[in-house]
């Protein structure tokens, strides 16, 4: 899936982060106390930054934190100059 960025490279970095996926979930329950469900984070690396993001949210406000909270990570460098598009869905759950 990942030729010039490993796998795990990029999980780490993700489950690093997912503590700020929750103040966004956390934020949005405040809106709509019911929400749940898959989340698919889209996103390119370029040069370790994430330079576009595409997340698919049925709640507007909750997308868009989403989309800032990601737009703000950082990934190791992959090796090579090409841009590594990541697909990785997030399950939002009560409780």
């Amino acid at each position: 899936m990942l030729p010039t960025l490993e796998r795990d490279e990029v999980r780490r970095t993700i489950q690093r982060h997912r503590n700020d996926l929750r103040v966004c979930y956390n934020r949005a329950l405040r809106h709509d106390p019911q929400l749940a469900g898959r989340v698919m984070l889209t996103f390119m690396i370029e040069g370790g930054a994430v330079t576009k993001t595409k997340i698919d949210a049925t709640d507007r406000d909750f997308e868009t934190c989403l989309d800032r909270t990601v737009r703000r990570w950082t990934f190791p460098s992959p090796p090579s100059m090409h841009p590594v598009v990541v697909n990785y869905p997030v399950v939002f759950a009560l409780g």
